[in-house]
């Protein structure tokens, strides 16, 4: 499947746009608890607060989305500091990067 639909260059939200593709040409997307992914983009907490925003405003428009920020702020710390084991200093940075692209 990679090599029939490739991941698009797109500035953000790339695998939301390839899975739209797979559907679109007949794939089924299934859901396993038991697969890890591991998604970086080595971005800076400056660099992912700009992606997050741009993906706000590409799917909400310009407005602050203050239960998205507190929500994604959750996911990614207790991602990173629980199933990852990243130091709480990284965890706490990252999730805040995250927040803020909500509240810009």
């Amino acid at each position: 499947m990679w090599e029939s639909v490739k991941l698009p260059e797109v500035v953000a939200s790339e695998e939301k746009l390839w899975a739209r593709m797979i559907a679109y040409k007949g794939f089924k997307i299934y859901y396993d608890a038991s697969v890890e992914v591991i998604h970086n983009h080595n971005e800076s907490p400056d660099q992912i607060q700009k992606r997050v925003n741009l993906n706000k405003v590409a799917q909400y428009g310009g407005e602050r989305k203050i239960k998205l920020a507190v929500l994604s702020f959750c996911k990614v710390f207790l991602g990173l500091y629980f199933l990852a084991e990243s130091k709480f200093s990284e965890a706490y940075k990252y999730s805040v990067a995250h927040a803020k692209g909500y509240l810009n």
